[in-house]
């Protein structure tokens, strides 16, 4: 007899005790993603784990929505640590918690120092002096 989606989430995940977290044991992505393979009467496909124990545990997804996870552990499947929201809840959580590739940068390709989040004022700088420059019947 086939597993359920719960029995397949619960028994290729194991509970971490101190964050609460279901860490997927089987395939992931690079970014640390669980994938499961889902097969339907016709054919099947991959699907992040975390989609599946999602729908598996709560209910359906709404059109457009994404899961998101509270925990930012991409390998989490617990449902008690996700949530549907939108692609710009999800950008705005990551502004907020640190996590975006630039946040960690501390200087620009050129090896000029960045403050704040963005792009390195100085490079900025020396690009626009060379577009006005370039262009000068534009800044009449």
């Amino acid at each position: 007899m086939a597993l359920t989606d719960q029995e397949r989430i619960e028994e290729n995940s194991i509970p971490e005790p101190n964050s609460g977290c279901w860490l997927w044991l089987r395939a992931c992505t690079k970014k640390g993603y669980g994938q499961i393979y889902i097969k339907n009467a016709t054919s099947g496909k991959i699907e992040f784990a975390h989609r599946v124990s999602y729908m598996a545990f709560v209910g359906p997804i709404p059109d457009g929505a994404i899961v998101r996870h509270k925990c930012d552990v991409s390998s989490c499947v617990n449902p008690g640590h996700l949530e549907i929201g939108t692609q710009q809840d999800n950008t705005n959580d990551m502004i907020a918690r640190g996590r975006g590739y630039w946040q960690k940068q501390t200087k620009c390709k050129n090896g000029h120092p960045i403050i704040g989040p963005g792009k390195c004022q100085i490079c900025r700088k020396n690009y626009m002096k060379k577009y006005y420059a370039a262009h000068p019947e534009k800044f009449k």
